[in-house]
């Protein structure tokens, strides 16, 4: 990605087998300097929790990308709410809630498009 190429997530990514491996391992790449390098790997975080049902492996990725709504460019934190708003309310823990609500809070104009989120 550094060098303008983009190569496809490999597929083994895709298996729960390998899902709680991606989350425990990915948290630099959230981390680097390089917007579109976080913004993979929040797509990564996604695509490999938005189709299993292991309560464990989806909590921890809505907590990776409660934090990507924190990054510096504004089109990541996009990208990470429009990721939070397909998740189910049973996989947000306490301290995610309360994160979005903080979050949400300082953009109200966001507010109204992902208040869904907060919907008890």
């Amino acid at each position: 990605m550094r060098v303008g190429k983009n190569p496809a997530i490999p597929s083994q990514f895709l298996l729960p087998a390998y899902a709680n491996k991606t989350l425990a391992t990915i948290k630099p790449y959230e981390n680097d300097t390089i917007v579109l390098v976080r913004a993979k790997s929040y797509a990564i975080v996604n695509i490999v929790s938005e189709h299993l049902t292991q309560a464990s492996i989806r909590e921890k990725a809505v907590q990776h990308l409660v934090q990507a709504c924190k990054d510096n460019d504004g089109g990541n934190v996009s990208m990470a709410i429009n990721y939070l708003v397909n998740f189910k309310r049973e996989d947000f823990d306490k301290t995610s809630l309360d994160e979005i609500r903080i979050i949400l809070k300082r953009t109200p104009r966001i507010l109204i498009c992902y208040s869904s989120l907060l919907v008890s």
